[in-house]
């Protein structure tokens, strides 16, 4: 947060730095921190930047492999989604400006729409199925 906001860093001043060690090397790096910022953007942009049927798909698949290897979590609902949202993505939205700048808005609008369903208590309809 602090070098997209142009604000130097010293990592051993941030919150819960112990907590993240291997963040350390990012810290005097704002071409490096950019460049991670930009990848972990791609990386979520299927799952919550491209929109609800988008997230249904990926959270679909996502719960299945996470069953595969003997898990029990759905990813499926919209309160694990909001959850994802929130602190995954992160409630300031994507990482790099250009991820801000190409899929905030869609963001947005999934977190709004997600929270619409959740006050409404509707249930979400079933994933596309393959090649959707």
């Amino acid at each position: 947060h602090a070098q997209r906001e142009g604000r130097p860093v010293v990592f051993g001043q941030l919150k819960d730095a112990g907590k993240f060690p291997d963040l350390k090397a990012l810290a005097g790096d704002a071409k490096l921190t950019q460049m991670a910022a930009i990848v972990s953007d791609a990386d979520l942009y299927a799952s919550s930047g491209a929109g609800l049927k988008s997230n249904m798909v990926m959270s679909e698949l996502l719960t299945r492999e996470n069953r595969k290897h003997g898990g029990t979590a759905d990813f499926t609902n919209d309160n694990a989604r909001l959850f994802f949202l929130d602190s995954i993505v992160g409630k300031e939205g994507f990482a790099s400006a250009p991820g801000r700048a190409a899929a905030n808005d869609n963001l947005e609008s999934l977190r709004a729409e997600t929270a619409r369903r959740i006050a409404a208590g509707k249930k979400p309809p079933p994933p596309p199925g393959p090649g959707h």
